[in-house]
């Protein structure tokens, strides 16, 4: 696990999603590899009370299989109890717009240059808990993950100061 380590591994994101800054109670859950490499942090931040932002940044795609989603959906859904997540993202960041879309996410809204950097429309999308159900009711334990392949062996996930 990666107890103690939060500040870093928020600094990592903060390196890797351009123009966005997490506040003093962001929480990261960390995503390791086969080879114990961090390949992606899971960031919760803006908690109110139904609902928190999440935000991924990662180095390679590879961390996204079904058995993380599962986890990383679960976090928010089933130990927070929240009835929706939201994520923001950049107009001009198109890759990540449908990303986020095909994992089931709804367009909500947007915020006219709401980017301190460059001053980029923002864009919002929500999850609900009933949206998250396809994540949610993955079976635990598998020992192949069946949408990427990837062994469940492997340590994935590891929650940081939670």
């Amino acid at each position: 696990t990666y107890y103690g380590h939060r500040d870093m591994l928020l600094r990592w994101a903060q390196l890797k999603i351009v123009g966005l800054t997490f506040g003093p109670h962001a929480q990261p859950i960390a995503i390791i590899d086969d080879a114990n490499r961090l390949a992606a942090v899971v960031v919760y931040d803006n908690f109110r009370a139904s609902d928190c932002d999440m935000s991924v940044a990662a180095v390679t795609p590879k961390w996204c299989t079904r058995r993380v989603l599962r986890d990383v959906f679960r976090y928010p859904f089933v130990q927070l109890g929240y009835r929706r997540v939201t994520a923001i993202v950049a107009a001009g960041n198109v890759h990540t717009q449908g990303f986020i879309k095909r994992l089931g996410f709804v367009f909500e809204g947007r915020c006219r240059e709401a980017y301190d950097r460059d001053g980029q429309d923002a864009l919002i999308f929500s999850m609900l808990r009933r949206e998250a159900e396809k994540w949610l009711a993955l079976p635990t334990g598998e020992k192949r993950d069946r949408f990427s392949g990837r062994k469940d062996s492997a340590p994935l996930l590891a929650a940081v100061n939670m």
